[in-house]
């Protein structure tokens, strides 16, 4: 069960598996004849679905949690309110979240092994993110949106996607999304590895990594002089140091390279 995350849904899958099967199951040896005994009594289950079912699952396992209207943007013509709700009832695949808002929520170990299956389907896994890019830009959700235009490969979707979400992230305090995203932030030219340094500093510095930060902020200033926006980074660079600094509590410091901020 540790290894479902939390997930109650082990006993539910083995509920599942004795139904579709009856008694013509040897449980002890299936949990003991795999170092991933949840993922083998997983593969049994999903063995014996219908194939309904199996390509509705795939198709919804892109998000880990979903509403019905995600659900429905997903699945177009093949949405139904009733197969949605028959699996949620059954809760070895996914289940209603506790947050009604949040809508449906996967078994991490089950939406692995349908992630895996779609993966095999290409084009479809990328019909799928297009059409989530779509939906959430159209709910003002530059974050979510950009993160499906990761899966689709979409770097012209990234690049127009980065600056709204970049912020979102770093108000979020996500910054490995930060880091992850930097090297989108700009291209090969040397202000565009500017912009990039500027996004790994930010995420440094929203995930507390001080360390990191001040490596950062140190390779920043030294791109900084050969750059004509050379003001502006090392402003910025300066900028980045202070909030380090007073998070460190390091006031002596701080106070100089608050001196040499170009205020005003």
């Amino acid at each position: 069960i540790s290894a479902s995350a939390g997930w109650p849904a082990a006993a539910s899958l083995l509920l599942a598996l004795v139904h579709t099967r009856g008694e013509n199951i040897d449980i002890e040896n299936v949990m003991t004849s795999s170092v991933e005994p949840l993922r083998a009594l997983a593969m049994l289950v999903l063995k014996n679905l219908d194939l309904e079912i199996l390509n509705v699952c795939e198709k919804l396992s892109v998000l880990e949690v979903f509403t019905l209207e995600q659900a429905r943007i997903i699945l177009g013509k093949e949405f139904s309110f009733d197969l949605i709700n028959s699996i949620a009832h059954s809760g070895e695949i996914f289940r209603l979240s506790r947050d009604p808002k949040s809508g449906f929520v996967f078994s991490p170990m089950v939406r692995q092994i349908f992630l895996e299956n779609l993966r095999k389907r290409p084009s479809e896994k990328l019909a799928i993110h297009k059409k989530l890019i779509a939906y959430f830009e159209e709910q003002g959700l530059p974050s979510a949106a950009i993160d499906h235009a990761f899966q689709a490969g979409d770097e012209e979707k990234i690049a127009a996607l980065f600056p709204n979400a970049a912020r979102a992230k770093q108000a979020q305090g996500h910054g490995g999304e930060l880091i992850r995203w930097a090297a989108y932030a700009g291209d090969s030219s040397s202000d565009g590895e500017l912009k990039k340094s500027t996004v790994m500093t930010a995420g440094h510095l929203a995930d507390l990594n001080f360390a990191s930060a001040h490596m950062e902020i140190n390779k920043l200033r030294l791109l900084a002089d050969k750059s004509p926006a050379r003001e502006f980074f090392l402003q910025f660079a300066t900028a980045a140091s202070c909030y380090s600094l007073l998070s460190l509590g390091n006031f002596e410091e701080l106070e100089s390279n608050i001196a040499s901020l170009q205020l005003g």
